[in-house]
């Protein structure tokens, strides 16, 4: 276990890798790598490329304007379930759900579960209407569906539903301890808004492209939307279980506190919490769990989920100016509701797309030497 730290984000870009030409890079090491998002996606990405990714030989930089507690993911309620992720094959689903949760439970078995932020947590995902087992119900610990007795505890409409015992991730919890994870392998974590993939042009050898919502603006993507979710953060200490009634509301138990939502507003972008939003939560939270009306009322939080189909992952060789050349510029965005879900298991898809950069700029080093 890591232990905790004071940190101290670098504020600026002075100590960024010196610019180089690919022909000057290829010569040199160890490899640069830029991951532009300091959310679940992100560090996730960066932890990743720094251990599987010739470890000890590769420079990861996260550059973000914000690192947690000031990320989506902060705000969310952290079940490991998909939730509003579209445009994604069954199997890939179910690849991504399966590595990110053997990770997961690891870190949920150990010791440090409760610093970390993670716990095994049971629940009850109510539909109206049946549908099929999904393909990533075999990453859970336990999947079924709920008994008739079991479906009668809670309203009439919710006529299906199932029974799982997942884990939930508490990102104000976790994404410190990436961050510490990372700067273990020698990551460093850089507070700084960068507005275009040109500021970076010769300072990396590979750019990582994690900006969620923002990557709308940031790379011109006219298929990311904002998903926007509010959610009550309240202190009931005697709430064990998950609830996910359909798309409407949702009782999860972090590890001190329960958060309640929620919403899917599609294109809203409003940070400031709705009252009467958090009047429809509040009540309609209540019908599933009446002794929440003895909950102590923490804090109203808003996050914008980063809307997209399909989930984009895929790289993109950048031509910059300078002489700077062609620069893989891997897109690793647009998880909805799903981030940290399916986060570990995304970033594993980025690791095989940094490597294969890598072996391509090897090879042409290789042959501008062979021509010197």
């Amino acid at each position: 276990m890591l232990r905790r730290k004071d940190r101290r984000l670098t504020h600026n870009s002075k100590n960024a890798p010196a610019r180089g030409s690919t022909q000057e890079r290829v010569m040199t090491s160890p490899w640069r790598v830029a991951v532009i998002g300091g959310g679940i996606v992100g560090l996730s990405a960066a932890v990743r490329i720094a251990e599987e990714v010739q470890p000890g030989n590769t420079q990861v930089t996260v550059l973000a304007e914000h690192f947690s507690p000031h990320t989506t993911g902060d705000v969310a309620a952290g079940f490991f379930n998909p939730y509003i992720v579209h445009g994604v094959s069954e199997e890939k689903l179910r690849s991504w759900c399966m590595d990110a949760f053997n990770f997961y439970r690891h870190l949920a078995e150990s010791a440090d579960s409760n610093e970390l932020g993670l716990a095994i947590m049971p629940g009850y995902i109510l539909r109206e209407e049946h549908t099929p087992r999904p393909s990533y119900a075999d990453a859970f610990f336990h999947y079924r569906e709920l008994t008739e007795r079991e479906l009668s505890m809670f309203p009439k409409r919710y006529r299906y539903g199932s029974y799982v015992i997942s884990l939930i991730i508490e990102c104000k919890k976790f994404l410190p301890y990436l961050m510490e994870r990372l700067e273990s392998h020698g990551g460093r974590l850089v507070q700084r808004r960068v507005k275009s993939l040109g500021e970076l042009a010769g300072e990396y050898d590979v750019i990582v492209n994690c900006t969620g919502f923002g990557a709308g603006a940031f790379v011109h993507d006219p298929k990311v939307h904002a998903i926007r979710g509010q959610t009550i953060r309240v202190h009931a200490p005697w709430i064990k279980h998950v609830i996910l009634a359909g798309e409407d509301f949702h009782v999860i138990p972090n590890i001190d506190d329960v958060m309640l939502g929620g919403t899917k507003d599609v294109d809203a972008t409003s940070l400031i919490p709705d009252r009467d939003i958090a009047r429809k939560i509040w009540n309609g939270c209540l019908e599933f769990v009446p002794s929440l009306k003895n909950a102590k009322v923490i804090g109203h939080f808003v996050g914008l989920r980063p809307g997209r189909n399909p989930v984009r992952i895929e790289r993109e060789d950048v031509t910059f100016n300078h002489g700077v050349g062609k620069v893989p510029v891997i897109h690793n965005y647009g998880h909805g509701g799903s981030g940290i879900t399916i986060a570990w298991g995304c970033a594993g898809d980025v690791v095989r797309l940094v490597r294969d950069s890598f072996s391509e700029r090897s090879s042409e080093g290789r042959k501008t030497r062979a021509k010197l």
